[in-house]
C-alpha cells in the first residue's frame, strides 16, 4: 500500500479532519515528526461580554526587542475586533516562547493596551506595565512570613474596603481571636490612634498572623502557591498553617496564647539590631564582659544580628559598638524575646498548648529554630516553646529553602522588613534567587498583591495561569518577532 507521490492529488472526503505524518530522517542524524491537521473553517461560539482581568504578556531576547514587539502588538490591536480581543491575549500567554525579557500589560480593553503599549515602545513610563527578567534557573516558591516590626497602625483596612474576598477571611479570622483571646480582630484594625492597643504583644501578634492569613489565601486565590514556607520568629505560626501542619483554628490557638504568654514578660528587656556577624558579635560580647546579659536572639543574614537583653547592657554595647562606626539600632520593644527573660512562661505555655495535635505537613516546612526542614507533626506544645526561647536562625532558613530548590521568595505581612536578609543570604550562597513584597506600609491595596502575584509569574514561578484566561473561541494571527539581525563577522588573520 505504498505509493511514490509525483504530483499533487486530492485526498479523500473525511467526515473528520484529515492527519498526516512528515517525516524527516536526515543523513546527520536528524529525527524529525510533524503532525498535520487540515484546517475547517468553524464558526466562532458567542462569548459572554467580561472583562480582561488577565494581561497581555511579551518576551523577547533583549529590551530592545521587546519594545519593537509591544509597537506591532499595539499596531495590531488597533485594528482587532472584539470578539478576538480575548483570543489575542489567550494566545500571547500559551502560543508563544516566553524569553528571558518579559513584560505584563494590563487593560481593559483593546485601545487601552495599544495606548500602554506604543508609550513602552517610545520607552515612557506608563502605568499598568510589568517588567522582570525571567530567572537563570527555575524553581520553587518560598513563603516567608515576616515576625514583630511588621505591623503598623491602619494595616488591612484598605483591603478591608476594596477585597471581600480579605474581609470575609477577617471575619472568620475575628470569629476564632474573639474565641481565644477575648478581643475582636476588626475593631483593632479599624481602631483610631487613641484607641489603638496595637503596642502590646496580645493584641499585635495575634493581628499579624490574621493579615498573613488573609495575604496568602488572595495569592492562592490569583494563582500563586509556595511549594516551602518558613517564618520569622513568631511568622512560623502562619508558615506552619500555609503548609497544612496547623489548622486555621490551631495556629489561632498557638499565635493566641504564645502572644498572651509573652505579655506577661513586658518590661523585662529590649532588643537592638546590629550589622555585624554571629561569630563577630559573640567576640564582642565576650571583650566587653556582656556575653553573660546579652543573648544573640535572631540571626538573620551573614552581617546582621538581633540582640535582646537590659537596657544599661544594650546601651553600653551601642557605646562600645559606635566607636567602631558599628550599625546599631535600638528597637521600639519593650520586651527581650529569644533571651532567658522568657524562662518564667516556659510552664505556663507548654500547659496551654498541651492538647496541640499538628498534622504532617502538604508542603516544605522550613524552621528557624533549627534552621533546617522539620516534619509537620513536630511542631507539638515543645516546638512552639522553642520558638520563644531559641535564637531564630533565619539565614540558615534561608539557605535551606535555597539547597531545595527555592528560587522566588515571597515576604507576607503587612509591610516588608526581611528583604535585605533574604538578598544578603542568597548572595552569600552565589544563588540567583530573587526576594519579592506584598504589603507596604501606606501601599496594601489589592493591586499591590496582583503586581506581585504576576512578577513572580513572569520571574518563572510555578503559576496557575489558565484561571485568568478564558478559553479561547478560534484562531489569531499574532504579530512576528521582530529580529534584530546583528552580524557577526569572524575576521581572519593572516
Amino acid at each position: 500500500n505504498l505509493d511514490v507521490v509525483t504530483s499533487y492529488r486530492e485526498l479523500p472526503a473525511s467526515k473528520r479532519p484529515l492527519c498526516m505524518g512528515v517525516n524527516s530522517f536526515g543523513f546527520g542524524g536528524a529525527n524529525a515528526h510533524v503532525l498535520l491537521q487540515e484546517h475547517r473553517k468553524h464558526t466562532k461560539r458567542a462569548r459572554r461580554k467580561t472583562p480582561l482581568t488577565a494581561p497581555l504578556i511579551l518576551s523577547a531576547r533583549s529590551p530592545q526587542a521587546l519594545r519593537e514587539l509591544a509597537q506591532r502588538y499595539a499596531s495590531s490591536l488597533v485594528s482587532t475586533n472584539t470578539s478576538d480581543f480575548h483570543d489575542l491575549v489567550h494566545a500571547a500567554a500559551f502560543r508563544r516562547q516566553w524569553l528571558e525579557k518579559r513584560m505584563a500589560v494590563f487593560g481593559s480593553n483593546a485601545s487601552q493596551l495599544a495606548e500602554r503599549l506604543s508609550a513602552f515602545a517610545r520607552d515612557e513610563k506608563c502605568a499598568d506595565v510589568i517588567l522582570e527578567d525571567a530567572l537563570p534557573e527555575k524553581g520553587d516558591t518560598a513563603f516567608v512570613y515576616s515576625g514583630n516590626g511588621a505591623q503598623w497602625l491602619g494595616m488591612g483596612r484598605v483591603l478591608l474596603t476594596e477585597s471581600p474576598d480579605f474581609a470575609a477571611t477577617m471575619s472568620t479570622l475575628d470569629t476564632l481571636i474573639r474565641k481565644h483571646a477575648g478581643f475582636s480582630l476588626l475593631e483593632e484594625l479599624r481602631a483610631e490612634p487613641d484607641q489603638s492597643r496595637m503596642s502590646l504583644t496580645e493584641v499585635a501578634q495575634p493581628a499579624l498572623f490574621a493579615m498573613q492569613v488573609g495575604v496568602t489565601e488572595l495569592l492562592r486565590a490569583h494563582g500563586l502557591d509556595a511549594a516551602a514556607a518558613t517564618g520569622h520568629s513568631v511568622g512560623e505560626i502562619a508558615a506552619a498553617w500555609a503548609v497544612g501542619a496547623l489548622s486555621l483554628e490551631q495556629a489561632t490557638v498557638v499565635i493566641c496564647e504564645r502572644s498572651a504568654a509573652q505579655a506577661i514578660t513586658k518590661g523585662s528587656g529590649n532588643m537592638a539590631a546590629v550589622g555585624l556577624s554571629e561569630a563577630a558579635v559573640a567576640s564582642v560580647l565576650t571583650e566587653t564582659g556582656l556575653a553573660g546579659s546579652i543573648a544573640v536572639a535572631a540571626m538573620n543574614s551573614p552581617g546582621m544580628v538581633t540582640l535582646s537583653g537590659p537596657l544599661d547592657a544594650l546601651e553600653e554595647l551601642h557605646e562600645k559598638l559606635n566607636s567602631q562606626n558599628v550599625f546599631y539600632r535600638l528597637l521600639d520593644l519593650d520586651y527581650a524575646f529569644h533571651s532567658p527573660a522568657m524562662d518564667p512562661i516556659q510552664a505556663s505555655l507548654l500547659e496551654r498548648l498541651s492538647n496541640l495535635s499538628p498534622s504532617p505537613s502538604k508542603g516544605v516546612f522550613v524552621s528557624t529554630v533549627t534552621g533546617g526542614i522539620m516534619a509537620g507533626d513536630e511542631l507539638d506544645a515543645a516546638y512552639w516553646w522553642q520558638n520563644i526561647r531559641e535564637p531564630v536562625r533565619f539565614n540558615q532558613a534561608i539557605d535551606t529553602l535555597a539547597q531545595a530548590g527555592c528560587r522566588v521568595f515571597v515576604e507576607i505581612g503587612p509591610h516588608a522588613i526581611l528583604q535585605r536578609y533574604i538578598r544578603e543570604t542568597l548572595t552569600k550562597r552565589g544563588v540567583a534567587g530573587r526576594a519579592l513584597t506584598t504589603l507596604k506600609k501606606g501601599d496594601d491595596g489589592p493591586d499591590r498583591l496582583i503586581e506581585t502575584a504576576w512578577r513572580a509569574c513572569l520571574l518563572g514561578a510555578p503559576f496557575n495561569l489558565e484561571k485568568h484566561f478564558s478559553k479561547p473561541t478560534g484562531i489569531v494571527r499574532l504579530p512576528n518577532y521582530p529580529w534584530q539581525r546583528e552580524s557577526y563577522w569572524h575576521a581572519l588573520t593572516t
